[in-house]
């Protein structure tokens, strides 16, 4: 996702400072799992709805959390608790399928 991409965060100067570094540092970590993905797309085609469904969902995930604070407070369980509301966004939108 690109920088361009992500909401401003909202809080004090010392707080957008602090999160920007911290949302920074688990982007990384995201991008790493994202090209991980790719390459097992790349050598399993059928897996291509799979990696677009964790792209969207990790989108979605990032984009909900506007607020330094919740940066900071996740500080480092960041791309841990993304992950886990990845997993529910995508089991929600497996429910609304399956319905």
């Amino acid at each position: 996702m690109a920088t361009s991409d992500l909401p401003r965060l909202v809080g004090s100067p010392e707080q957008i400072a602090w999160a920007e570094g911290i949302r920074a540092k688990a982007l990384v970590e995201i991008d790493k799992s994202r090209a991980e993905m790719a390459a097992h797309v790349a050598e399993h085609p059928e897996a291509a709805a799979e990696e677009a469904a964790n792209n969207a969902a990790f989108d979605q995930a990032i984009k909900a959390h506007p607020d330094a604070r919740w940066w900071i407070d996740c500080e480092d369980l960041a791309e841990y608790h993304l992950r886990v509301e990845v997993h529910e966004i995508i089991a929600r939108a497996e429910i609304a399928r399956s319905t």
